[in-house]
């Protein structure tokens, strides 16, 4: 494994890198089976630390982005990116020196490996940043920067790209088959964060959205002296005379006290 994997060092100026303590005694174990089960531990002490009360997504997400750096052979500094908009990305997690500089240059230009990551569902690989012909603008600038391998690995919920995580070195053809497995491990669990954060806010949603319908019931409900399953189909039926959400009509209800075009409510009242 690198320097970086077996000493759990950042690059100079970096965060300091997460020290995961070891689950497993490996003192007295022969190579290669001390170094698999120190591995092993390591990287079950990540999913443990992502699992703990109290952190929120960009933490989860920061512990993450550093353990990739602590443990995948060849790594020097990583990234967690999302796209934002049209050929645009945004770093959720950074670890190393440079990596928000790398994501931003992709973004101002349009092209680059974590873009092309976060629009397909297989791993990018750039054995040699200065010298490959996919995204050239990019190449020459990154490589200026000291960034001259890099691994993309696809954050994918089904047929999803959520985003990706991005890995950098200061080598040429600094990542193997172990370097690629080893992502995709940790892109796996940055996927589960992403995908419990976006469940629980579609959840926050629902039921935020739940009660500012049943206030927009109400409001009708005394106004117009209806029971609540009329109140609904006017809420309903003014939705659909006006092609506008739900959500979005009992919010304009809420504020302004009425509805502009209130449609016909003789049923149930």
């Amino acid at each position: 494994m690198s320097q970086t994997a077996h000493e759990g060092q950042s690059p100079p100026g970096a965060r300091p890198v997460t020290q995961f303590r070891s689950l497993v005694s490996v003192a007295d174990l022969p190579p290669p089976m001390s170094e698999r089960l120190r591995l092993a531990s390591a990287m079950a002490e990540v999913a443990l630390s992502v699992q703990e009360d109290g952190l929120d997504l960009g933490e989860r997400l920061q512990i993450l982005a550093d353990g990739a750096v602590d443990i995948v052979p060849g790594a020097d500094c990583a990234a967690i990116v999302v796209p934002d908009g049209q050929q645009r990305l945004t770093a959720r997690a950074v670890c190393g020196q440079l990596p928000p500089e790398v994501v931003r240059l992709q973004s101002d230009l349009g092209e680059g490996p974590c873009l092309t990551a976060v629009a397909q569902t297989d791993r990018v690989c750039v054995p040699d940043v200065a010298r490959d012909p996919r995204w050239p603008r990019f190449a020459s600038r990154a490589a200026a920067w000291g960034v001259r391998s890099m691994i993309c690995t696809p954050l994918v919920l089904g047929t999803t790209v959520l985003g990706s995580l991005s890995l950098g070195s200061a080598a040429v053809d600094a990542f193997d088959e172990e370097s690629a497995s080893l992502a995709a491990i940790f892109a796996a669990h940055t996927t589960t964060a992403l995908a419990a954060a976006e469940g629980r806010r579609q959840l926050s949603a629902a039921i935020s959205s739940r009660d500012i319908i049943g206030q927009a019931k109400g409001i009708l409900m005394e106004r117009y002296n209806m029971n609540a399953d009329a109140a609904f189909a006017v809420l309903i039926r003014t939705s659909q005379n006006a092609n506008v959400k739900l959500h979005d009509v009992a919010v304009d209800l809420c504020e302004s006290r009425t509805i502009a075009t209130l449609p016909p409510h003789d049923d149930g009242a």
